[in-house]
């Protein structure tokens, strides 16, 4: 199964889109939580951050990361934006390929 991303022609997000995303990570979550997640919107640049996910919910995951240089920061990504790139998760990009 081919997932759209942001390189794909049609801009819509499906539920079936959604609901690949969601098993996909919840697959890698299950194997193993530690994932690199990399931003490039707007002032964010970050490449490849060693991060743990937390947790794997309907429309978004929790993850933590050692982004400051004094503590974990923990966030939220919401599955729409990995599909229309805002951001990209190295284990998933290598489990779609």
């Amino acid at each position: 199964v081919k997932i759209r991303t942001a390189n794909s022609k049609s801009t819509n997000v499906t539920k079936m889109d959604l609901a690949t995303i969601k098993s996909r990570l919840e697959e890698i979550y299950n194997n193993n939580p530690l994932i690199h997640v990399s931003v490039h919107e707007g002032r964010t640049k970050l490449n490849e951050v060693p991060s743990t996910i937390s947790g794997v919910y309907n429309h978004f995951m929790c993850v933590t990361a050692h982004v400051k240089n004094y503590q974990d920061e923990s966030f939220t990504i919401n599955f729409i934006d990995i599909l229309i790139g805002k951001y990209k998760i190295k284990e998933l990009d290598e489990l779609t390929e």
